[in-house]
């Protein structure tokens, strides 16, 4: 995370200097969320407006996206540093270094909560008075001649897209994500990982492509980036054939690993 964080503190000094400079960095939510971090969580939580940006600065840097998932946190009066806090507490869990979040988008949901009222002396008005439009009062009788009736509450919530990362050092150079549900669709394949990122100088780099999809590796399907992790430390020095799709096309390609 050395770069990371050098990477930050530049961004910071840049933007102090020139008010007309943009950078698109991911911020470190330790540095200005309240300090009430737990001593126990190791996890950091990072903050992008630019999610698939900041995935491919962390591939380079060494982590994989062990488990992608979205989050929905209800704005309560637990607030921004609560959600923060339970993100950093999975990724503990998971044995995951980061969690990198975006809360760019915004959802709306309606509850509705009951009360009581007198019930009105005239029948025909109660009747009169119940609409089946939206935003309605729905009034029902109870046993004591009150009024059981509900209304809407607008509950706004967030819907958090998030991945877990961990460090890894891949012997075969290649860094991975998860296939997308766009990318199952297209392909017609549940299980297998994209290529994202492939280490320069590393035994499968010319060889295996961005945008690659790996499907097998010594014969051994790959299910996702955690079963990709854990097939490749058990690779040693050998000759790794990997079963990949290339834009429709299902080839082998072999890589030695020295």
């Amino acid at each position: 995370m050395k770069n990371l964080v050098s990477a930050f503190f530049s961004s910071v000094l840049i933007l102090s200097l020139s008010t007309q400079t943009s950078a698109n960095i991911y911020i470190p939510i330790s540095l200005f969320k309240k300090a009430n971090k737990s001593q126990f969580v190791k996890a950091q939580a990072l903050k992008t407006e630019e999610f698939n940006v900041s995935t491919i600065q962390l591939l380079e840097e060494g982590f994989v996206p062990i488990k992608s998932q979205k989050f929905n946190g209800r704005d309560s009066s637990k607030g921004y540093d609560y959600i923060v806090n339970e993100l950093e507490k999975r990724a503990d869990s998971l044995g995951a270094q980061i969690v990198l979040f975006s809360n760019n988008q915004s959802t709306e949901s309606i509850g509705y909560y009951s009360f009581l009222t007198s019930a009105p002396h005239n029948p025909q008005n109660q009747g009169e008075n119940n609409g089946n439009g939206f935003g309605s009062v729905n009034t029902s009788n109870n046993i004591n001649g009150a009024l059981t009736q509900s209304a809407p509450v607008y509950q706004p919530q967030k819907e958090y897209t998030v991945s877990y990362f961990y460090r890894f050092e891949s012997v075969t150079g290649v860094y991975p994500i998860d296939l997308s549900d766009s990318d199952k669709s297209r392909t017609g394949y549940l299980e297998g990982v994209k290529a994202k990122v492939i280490s320069k100088k590393s035994p499968a780099f010319g060889e295996i492509l961005e945008d690659d999809i790996i499907l097998k590796m010594n014969d051994i399907v790959v299910r996702d980036v955690s079963h990709f992790v854990d097939i490749s430390n058990y690779l040693k020095k050998e000759t790794v054939k990997f079963e990949i799709l290339r834009k429709g096309q299902k080839m082998t390609k072999e890589i030695s690993i020295t």
